[in-house]
């Protein structure tokens, strides 16, 4: 999966969920500022994005301080890439 596949469902995930217009969501935008989520919201999102990309986001990946959606974005590009980089290794886990 390329970037803008990622980008692309980030943004319906996030439009979808919190009723934000597509056209407001840009990867410039700020999470908490530009589109009001608090942090019940984030683990909301959170959620939909391990459900949908079928990964697991633990705190090494530093979610926490993750606060634009070009930072998600890039965020979920490493983890398909590390969990894509695991099983042409081999390893189930």
């Amino acid at each position: 999966m390329d970037k803008s596949e990622i980008e692309s469902k980030i943004i319906n995930i996030i439009s979808e969920s919190f009723f934000v217009s597509n056209s407001f969501v840009k990867l410039e935008s700020d999470l908490t500022y530009d589109l009001n989520l608090d942090s019940l919201d984030m683990l909301d999102l959170v959620f939909q994005i391990e459900q949908e990309f079928k990964i697991v986001i633990d705190d090494k990946m530093d979610f926490k301080t993750t606060n634009t959606v070009n930072n998600v974005v890039n965020l979920i590009a490493s983890a398909i890439e590390a969990k894509d980089n695991k099983f042409l290794k081999g390893e189930t886990k």
